[in-house]
């Protein structure tokens, strides 16, 4: 059985940064591989209020592991009445 999200419908902001870096000591050793190799950092967040966060993570990918693939969703513009 999949489980759904009930707070899909209550998310008022999304936001994703990524940034390619360089893997120091810590998470070169955390990924078994070698320091200064390029790394991929993605955050994520998520809230259902300007202050109420419901998710947030930090992932660190190996440097050529990264694949963005990003929808855009354009709403129609709104008629705006003028009375002149």
């Amino acid at each position: 059985m999949i489980e759904t999200w009930t707070f899909a419908s209550q998310i008022v902001s999304a936001r994703q940064q990524a940034k390619m870096a360089y893997a120091g000591f810590e998470i070169a050793q955390a990924m078994n591989t070698n320091v200064n190799l390029p790394v991929s950092r993605v955050f994520n967040e998520l809230s259902v209020s300007e202050d109420q966060l419901l998710y947030s993570v930090v992932l660190i990918y190996p440097g050529d592991m990264l694949d963005f693939e990003i929808e855009f969703t354009i709403d129609a513009p709104k008629k705006v009445s003028q009375n002149r």
